[in-house]
This record gives structure tokens, sequence and C-alpha cells, in this order.
């Protein structure tokens, strides 16, 4: 029992250092308490610099009734699944992804916990959307009702896969224990 303790702690240590990165990109986020807001009028809002960065290290909303944009601006294309943004908490209700240039808005992207699993672009157990366009992407971010824990960052294909792997190892773990 104790090494299965101390497995678990170590674990634990681990993927709370990958999100502890230090994380030189800047996210931006907008509280939308009205939930009336579009992609459009986000992007807009923006541009005009109207939106505060994000805390680095995410942010521990709690309850809420509002939903939240998260914006990033990506300076420079890249190689197809060369960078992911990571999205968390896992238990997200809606998550729509738009990629935005000088003309137009484009939908890439409708998940989230509400949805089924095929519909995640990435088919992991935590929100990973590919970047590579240099342009602003946009999350609408869904959990009015409930408590949201939100992070966000940048990461490879290697780096995800190698904490999925812890995530999956942990919940194992978890679910072993208990049966």
């Amino acid at each position: 029992m104790r090494v299965v303790l101390l497995l678990l702690f170590v674990f634990t240590l681990q993927g709370s250092r990958l999100l502890a990165q230090n994380n030189t990109s800047q996210f931006y986020l907008y509280e939308d308490s009205s939930s009336r807001y579009n992609a459009q009028q986000i992007a807009e809002l923006y541009r005009k610099h109207s939106i505060k960065q994000a805390p680095a290290k995410g942010k521990n909303i709690s309850f809420t009734r509002s939903v939240y944009w998260l914006v990033y601006e990506n300076p420079s294309a890249r190689p197809a699944d060369s960078m992911l943004l990571y999205i968390g908490h896992h238990h997200i209700n809606r998550i729509h992804f738009y990629f935005v240039t000088d003309s137009s808005i484009q939908k890439q992207w409708v998940t989230g916990d509400y949805y089924p699993f095929r519909q995640r672009p990435i088919e992991a157990t935590g929100f990973y959307f590919p970047i590579n366009r240099k342009g602003i992407y946009l999350a609408e971010i869904d959990k009015r009702n409930e408590s949201l824990q939100l992070s966000y960052r940048l990461t490879d294909i290697k780096q995800a896969l190698q904490e999925e792997s812890r995530t999956k190892t942990v919940l194992f773990l978890f679910t072993g224990m208990l049966l």
C-alpha cells in the first residue's frame, strides 16, 4: 500500500510540474457574463485591446454563470501538429474553437464533456487543439452553473502523449484500488 501511495505521489508531482511550466506565451481571457457574445465580437474586442491578459498558470474561477473566451495569437505558421493548445479541466461542458483571419472566422471544433469523444481534435482525455496557422485562435469555454478550474498552455504532441499516459496511469491506479 505504501508503494502505491508513493507512486501516486511521484506521478502527482510530475504532473503538477508540467502544469506549472514557465509559459512565455500570452493568453487573454474574457468573461462574458451575458453569454451573448460571438466569436466576431470577441475578435473585435481583442483587436481593440479590450481583453485582459490571462494569468500565466490558469485561473480558478470557481462557480460561474458566465462563458469565458480564451484568446491566443499565434505569431507564425508551423508544421501541422507541431504545436497544440491544451485547455483544461477535462470536464468542461462545451468548447467552441475558432480560427480568425483578417477576413473571416472559421469554427474549427465543437467539443467538450457533453459531446461524443470522437469530436475531440486529438483523441485524448484532455482537450488539445492543433495550432499551426499564423493568426488568432479563440476558445469559447462554457461551464455555466458549475465550478470551473481553467488551465491552458502550449505543448507539443510528445509532451501531450506523456501527460496523457501519466493521467491514465493515475486513473487506473485509483480505479484498481477501488475495485
